[in-house]
């Protein structure tokens, strides 16, 4: 009976523990390979007219941080045909360029699945206390890319919930991109 009790406490220890690492260049990376559900059963891109990994989608936002003052950056994903997924933002308020774009080391990572209708979902690591998953839906305009906010709560479910905020990420070809295979 005395066994419980440590039992319960070895349990939360072990669930307390970072789930992340943060590489020399700031990226953050899953620290076991099997952090990601959608990499049990990888998506391989077939049809490239939807979704080009020869282009980045990128969208400008504004936020607030801690001292409550106004910033702005580009924030841009990068897909590969492996159903793989890099989510970058640049400093300050400048577009990428050619290098950061090809630095396999930055951002966070995630993979995402297209559905029969189109939709994606994006599964990707998130800075929450230890790290977690966060899946956002998304859906294609014409040759951009429009992704819902989503509540933790609700990312299982199929329908784009009413409230989500809707955000337009813009595609933009890159002449020099390598095609470099991600090591997460």
């Amino acid at each position: 009976m005395k066994f419980i009790p440590l039992f319960l406490l070895l349990l939360l220890l072990s669930s307390c523990s970072l789930q992340y690492t943060i590489n020399d260049q700031g990226g953050m990376r899953p620290k076991e390979a099997g952090f990601f559900n959608y990499k049990k059963h990888p998506f391989h891109l077939q049809d490239t007219l939807r979704l080009d990994t020869n282009s980045i989608y990128i969208t400008h936002i504004q936020y607030r941080n801690s001292l409550d003052s106004a910033r702005s950056c580009y924030v841009y994903y990068r897909f590969f045909n492996t159903g793989q997924v890099r989510i970058c933002s640049t400093e300050k308020n400048k577009l990428p360029t050619t290098e950061e774009i090809n630095n396999m080391k930055t951002g966070t990572v995630g993979y995402y699945k297209i559905k029969k209708n189109g939709r994606i979902k994006i599964e990707y690591l998130i800075l929450v206390y230890t790290g977690r998953i966060q899946i956002w839906k998304a859906r294609f305009d014409g040759a951009d890319l429009l992704i819902h906010d989503n509540d933790p709560a609700e990312t299982m479910n199929v329908m784009i919930p009413k409230w989500a905020k809707t955000t337009r990420f813009k595609k933009m070809k890159i002449a020099d991109m390598t095609h470099s295979r991600p090591d997460w």
